[in-house]
């Protein structure tokens, strides 16, 4: 998984798109200030091999399960924790809001390498993102 700090993080992506499209959550974020993951949120990419547990303890939030049933992706009850899920094409990005001031923000390449389960929840449970 890679942590987005700030723009030179950016650089660590191959995918121009991708990046493009962090850069613009970046700017957002920061609303006219410089983005600072500290104030304005955390922004993450998964990589092959990443599961969505991995993902769960690095970023601190959970995705495949749901904190307050206890319920996991697959369970036919089960509803994800996060407030959306957006399909980019090449990528989907969920987002959570973890106070009134604070994102965090994870993005999952749509890459056979990528954990199938991620995946599926990912596909499972996004809209379509409204073009930029």
């Amino acid at each position: 998984m890679i942590s987005i700090r700030g723009p030179t993080d950016l650089f660590l992506l191959a995918d121009r798109e991708l990046r493009s499209l962090i850069s613009l959550r970046m700017d957002q974020l920061g609303d006219g200030e410089p983005y600072n993951p500290l104030a304005h949120g955390e922004l993450y990419v998964a990589e092959d091999g990443d599961t969505a547990e991995i993902l769960e303890m690095a970023t601190g939030v959970f995705i495949i399960t749901n904190p307050f049933d206890g319920l996991r992706y697959g369970h036919p009850h089960f509803v994800p924790s996060c407030e959306v899920i957006e399909d980019h094409g090449q990528c989907h990005e969920m987002i959570f809001v973890v106070s009134d001031e604070s994102v965090v923000a994870v993005f999952v390449p749509k890459h056979p390498s990528i954990d199938p389960e991620l995946t599926a929840f990912c596909t499972a449970f996004a809209v379509p993102a409204i073009p930029r």
